[in-house]
C-alpha cells in the first residue's frame, strides 16, 4: 500500500487503524476526549497523550475530532495547495518534495507537516525545516541549524527573512535526499527540540 501523501490521506489511514492499534474506535475516542472538558487544542492533545498513552499523531487527530472536525474531512485543501505549487514548470520537482517530506517526517514521532501556500514546513517543538520550490530548477530545504554550524559545498549559509533559518540545501532530484541531507535535517530537528 503506498504511503499517504497528504495529511488528509494520513488521517484516513489512521482512522481506519485506530481500533486495532488502541482498542477503541475513533468515535469512541472523540466521545472520551469530550468528557475531559478541555477546549484548547494543544492542552487536549497533551491530555490524550499523558492520560491515555496515545501517540502524538493519534492524540492530535482525536483533538481535531473534538475541536475542529472539519479539519479531518477538509484536509484535501492541503493537497490542493501542494498540487498548485508543484505544477507547470515546477511539476518535475514534486518527487523531490515528496522524498523530503516522507523522510523528514520519519525523523521523530512528534514531527508535524504544516502545508502553506508557498512552502511546507516540518516542526516538532518548533519549526526546523522549510521545503519550498524557490526556483523552477530546485527545491530549497531551508534549515534552522545550531549556531556555529559551518557551511559546506551543499549546506549553504544564507540570509532568510526568518533569521532562525540559517542554511539551505538545493535539490533537483529525489536521489539527492541522501545521508548528508538527512544528517542536516536531523541536526536541525534535534536543535529545535532542545530545551530552551
Amino acid at each position: 500500500m503506498p504511503s499517504p501523501k497528504s495529511p488528509h490521506e494520513m488521517f484516513q489511514v489512521m482512522k481506519a487503524n485506530i481500533l486495532e492499534k488502541t482498542g477503541r474506535g475513533f468515535d469512541e475516542w472523540v466521545r472520551l476526549a469530550k468528557k475531559s472538558g478541555i477546549a484548547v487544542f494543544k492542552a487536549l492533545t497533551d491530555h490524550m497523550k499523558t492520560e491515555h498513552d496515545l501517540t502524538h499523531g493519534y492524540a492530535q487527530m482525536i483533538a481535531w475530532g473534538v475541536l475542529d472536525p472539519s479539519r479531518l474531512e477538509a484536509g484535501n485543501q492541503d493537497q490542493d495547495m501542494v498540487d498548485a505549487l508543484y505544477q507547470g514548470k515546477k511539476a518535475h520537482l514534486r518527487p523531490v518534495y515528496e522524498a523530503l517530506i516522507r523522510r523528514g517526517s520519519a525523523i521523530g514521532k512528534d514531527v508535524e507537516t504544516v502545508i502553506c501556500k508557498t512552502y511546507t514546513s516540518l516542526r516538532a517543538k518548533s519549526q526546523f525545516a522549510i521545503v519550498a520550490p524557490r526556483t523552477n530548477s530546485a527545491v530549497d530545504l531551508e534549515l534552522a541549524m545550531p549556531p556555529g554550524t559551518p557551511a559546506s559545498e551543499r549546506l549553504e549559509a544564507f540570509a532568510s527573512s526568518y533569521p532562525k533559518f540559517t542554511h539551505r540545501i538545493r535539490l533537483s532530484e529525489p536521489a539527492q535526499v541522501d545521508t548528508e541531507v538527512m544528517a542536516a535535517l536531523e541536526a536541525a530537528f534535534a536543535h529545535n527540540r532542545a530545551p530552551a
